[in-house]
């Protein structure tokens, strides 16, 4: 009777900090987790692993609760958790983008061996090594997915390094390709929706599509790129522009605000560096697209800086200044 009640209290203590997060997507996966680490301590049969478990959940509230203080590593390993960047929900997305069905099957590496066959990088799957919003470390080069950057020159029987010390072992090369694939699949972000680009024209018959995730046409991204809001805030409008413009112009300039806390918006646009965006272009060269929400922060080291669209009262001073400069060049050079 103790254990019952010390457990309700722990659970609702649990909800009620889940309850102050400031998204309903974010309160709807903490609720599931709850209830899972609730029923994962009633299912324990040990003391011992009861203890533990009780002191997992312990400790997830509490990191729950740094979150709602504005605790900055709290609160992205929080979204991470529920955007599937880590846990259980990064691999049942990333399950999707490992298979592909019409790829061949590959030759074992020791022909007496059907275990030896090297792994197959899906077409999705190559697309987000080869991107850096898609991946924590160096992106893939195009040699890497057929030579690992582990595996020794040696391997290569017309190496000058094989002529000098023998050939390498088959064996030690299979390992070392499929210890290279598991590697690399820890550091991808796997994408959260996938679009697809149809061409009619060169659409194939019988073609097989990629599967779809877990979580498309759930509107996920776009929530969270809702949040952030409009990044480049544009200055106040003039008292001519107010008089010009009128309710159908200044619609033209109307955003979304966000998140009414800067705080947890820059937290968002971090998460959406790490969001990468998968779009399947079908038709005659069928292909994989991954490219970065507009609203993400960046790492300037990684990424080309963004600039925000020109409006057009920005489009006019450009012109008026670029015709000006032109007609003065002109002036100087017919009147030295």
């Amino acid at each position: 009777m103790h254990f019952s009640g010390q457990l309700c209290s722990l659970y609702r203590t649990y909800l009620r900090q889940v309850g102050k997060l400031p998204h309903l997507y974010l309160r709807q996966f903490f609720q599931i987790r709850a209830r899972q680490d609730v029923q994962a301590v009633l299912n324990a049969k040990l003391d011992t692993q009861r203890k533990q478990r009780i002191k997992l959940v312990y400790k997830r509230i509490r990191r729950v609760e740094k979150a709602n203080k504005r605790d900055r590593k709290a609160f992205l390993h929080i979204l991470e958790l529920a955007y599937g960047r880590i846990g259980k929900l990064k691999w049942e997305l990333l399950e999707a983008t490992l298979i592909d069905p019409g790829s061949p099957v590959p030759a074992p590496i020791i022909p007496s061996l059907g275990q030896s066959r090297p792994p197959v990088y899906s077409p999705q799957l190559k697309a987000l090594l080869s991107h850096p919003s898609s991946k924590r470390n160096k992106v893939f080069r195009a040699e890497d997915f057929s030579n690992p950057r582990t595996l020794p020159p040696r391997a290569d029987a017309k190496s000058e390094e094989a002529r000098i010390f023998g050939r390498f072992s088959k064996r030690r090369e299979v390992n070392i390709r499929w210890h290279f694939y598991r590697d690399e699949l820890k550091k991808v972000f796997p994408p959260l929706e996938v679009d697809m680009v149809e061409n009619a024209i060169n659409k194939q018959e019988g073609e097989i599509l990629p599967r779809t995730l877990s979580m498309s046409d759930h509107g996920v991204l776009r929530e969270a790129e809702n949040l952030v809001g409009n990044i480049f805030s544009r200055p106040p409008f003039t008292r001519r522009e107010l008089r010009t413009s009128g309710d159908i112009g200044l619609s033209r300039f109307a955003t979304g605000k966000g998140h009414p806390s800067r705080w947890i918006r820059r937290r968002y646009r971090t998460l959406l560096a790490q969001l990468p965006h998968l779009t399947y272009c079908t038709g005659k060269d069928d292909s994989f697209m991954v490219t970065t929400s507009p609203f993400a922060l960046l790492d300037p080291h990684r990424h080309t800086r963004q600039i925000p669209d020109a409006d057009s009262v920005t489009m006019a001073w450009l012109e008026t200044s670029s015709t000006g400069s032109s007609q003065g060049f002109k002036e100087g050079i017919q009147n030295p």
